[in-house]
């Protein structure tokens, strides 16, 4: 059986389709005979063992991605990954939450690079593109006018979406905007790897910072309505504590932590009876 399945980046047809320009192209026998059977499977394993290797360099690239511990650190071992092994000059990742008509940077590496956000209010920009069809754009490819390409000195980048949760919460924007050298079918393919190893960290991190973000606004919310929130488990213990406890228990939050339900408020209550 098989240690691990990786989602390969290109559709069944294509990696077809990739198969037959290979048998095409292989190169006549002695005298320009037709190659026989046994030539042709040897020159397509050695194309396949190619790119069995590329997608090995680009998991090595990966490891750690599902270490991070926040969005910005995520989009940072990207970001490396990128400049470092896929021989990428600039990087600029960011993020959005749904419906969000705007990636939010993350990460921006390189020299002369723009740190704005990526807005999506062009439906012909590639970052738009990349958003709507799921799939990487590369914008020397779009017949669109310049003024929607142009980013940050150059018309030639990548635009590879991070998806996640089935929309494109993440946007990975690449490009060799220093010396001019154009985009390599493999490079951009590691992207796209990269990008769909991601997804599921980037949903994660997102919705843990969700989370954590409306925490933070219910504590504030209570301290300014002078309330209090405790949460309790199945066996009547304190588990969280939120709130102006202080002024209705008597006790701070994280002194109410691990105590019993009925003892703190019995006890609270004849504290503010008493004092």
């Amino acid at each position: 059986g098989a240690d691990m399945v990786v989602p390969y980046s290109h559709p069944v047809d294509v990696l077809a389709a990739r198969l037959r320009t290979m048998v095409s192209t292989v190169p006549s026998g002695a005298g320009g005979r037709v190659p026989d059977g046994e030539q042709v499977l040897h020159f397509i394993s050695e194309g396949l063992l190619e790119r069995l290797e590329r997608l090995e360099t680009v998991m090595g690239l990966a490891e750690g991605l599902g270490n991070s511990v926040t969005v910005a650190e995520l989009f940072r071992r990207i970001a490396v990954s990128v400049l470092v092994g896929l021989g990428f000059e600039r990087v600029w990742g960011g993020c959005r939450q749904r419906d969000d008509s705007r990636f939010h940077v993350q990460i921006a590496m390189g020299s002369g690079i723009s740190r704005k956000s990526i807005e999506l209010r062009h439906r012909e920009s590639p970052a738009a593109l990349a958003v709507s069809s799921g799939r990487q754009v590369h914008s020397a490819a779009l017949n669109v006018p310049p003024g929607i390409l142009e980013w940050s000195g150059t018309l030639d980048y990548l635009d590879t979406p991070v998806m996640a949760g089935g929309e494109a919460l993440g946007l990975i924007r690449a490009d060799r905007g220093v010396t001019g050298r154009p985009i390599s079918q493999w490079s951009a393919e590691g992207v796209k790897m990269l990008a769909d190893l991601a997804g599921g960290s980037l949903l994660g991190l997102l919705s843990q910072e969700q989370v954590a973000m409306c925490r933070e606004e219910s504590a504030e919310l209570l301290d300014s309505l002078g309330s209090a929130v405790l949460t309790i488990n199945r066996d009547g213990i304190i588990v969280d504590a939120r709130g102006n406890t202080g002024t209705l228990l008597g006790r701070e939050p994280h002194q109410l932590t691990g105590e019993m339900f009925n003892s703190a408020v019995t006890s609270g209550v004849w504290t503010r009876r008493t004092s």
